[in-house]
């Protein structure tokens, strides 16, 4: 979800009046207060590729952000908390087209590390959204396209020893766990008509199915992203109620309410 989460505002700063836009070979650095990158080449709307390198510099500022290269400069203002804080993200050869249809985007790499919490590293992302929208800005177009159907896959993932989730399902075990029992891969999300599903294979304990399902909508005004989660399960071990009173007792945004099966985020 995060993953598309950053899409959808970056799309939504940079390009809200635009037909088409694609993006390709973008890699970039990140550290709080500042990031750098590079990208390869650029296409807005149907005007000619403009072809780089070019270079991209990210400047953190109160209670924004300012993103700065020769294409277009732009400012995200009040960025979501947990965004804002972030003590560091890298990203490899991120290709991004979104269009009238159809949208996709995939990555080599993604790194990154919230306030207080990670690092986590994703391998081999790809994501794909296609709908039939109307919507004619199109970040509106996008996310509609998505919650009709879309499909996340990332090949492999890491997370640190201490993310609640690892502790939650070692717990389960009464062996203590060597850390490169950790890493999990074959991660899928999948979205039809709102209705999720979420798989990821980890070695937390035995090599296992962690799975997820539920809904996901637009509220208040397309100002509020509501989650519920219907199901969650490791293996055959029904764990729902654990993880959302683990969720809701670890959550410091303020952007975000949690409250018994679902999910509120605050745009």
């Amino acid at each position: 979800m995060t993953i598309l989460f950053l899409l959808f505002s970056f799309i939504n700063l940079s390009f809200a009046d635009l037909d088409l836009m694609k993006m390709e070979n973008l890699s970039a650095n990140y550290t709080k207060p500042y990031g750098k990158g590079e990208v390869e080449k650029v296409n807005i709307d149907f005007s000619s590729p403009l072809y780089g390198p070019y270079p991209v510099e990210i400047f953190r500022q109160e209670n924004s952000f300012k993103v700065e290269s020769p294409f277009v400069t732009f400012n995200w203002l009040k960025p979501w908390s947990f965004v804002h804080n972030a003590e560091h993200f890298s990203v490899n050869k991120l290709n991004v087209s979104f269009g009238k249809k159809d949208h996709s985007a995939n990555m080599e790499t993604f790194n990154f590390s919230l306030e207080k919490m990670g690092p986590f590293a994703l391998n081999k992302v790809i994501a794909s959204c296609r709908g039939n929208s109307t919507q004619e800005r199109v970040e509106n177009r996008v996310i509609d396209d998505c919650l009709k159907s879309a499909e996340v896959t990332v090949n492999e993932l890491d997370v640190p020893v201490d993310f609640f989730i690892s502790e939650l399902v070692s717990n389960l075990s009464e062996q203590p766990l060597p850390e490169s029992a950790r890493p999990a891969d074959n991660l899928k999300l999948t979205l039809k008509d709102g209705d999720f599903s979420f798989m990821v294979y980890t070695r937390v304990i035995f090599y296992a199915g962690l799975r997820a399902w539920g809904n996901v909508s637009l509220q208040n005004n397309r100002k509020s992203v509501v989650i519920r989660i219907d199901q969650i399960r490791f293996g055959y071990v029904p764990i729902t109620a654990i993880v959302m009173k683990e969720l809701a007792k670890r959550n410091r945004n303020p952007d975000v309410i949690i409250n018994d099966r679902y999910i509120i985020v605050n745009f």
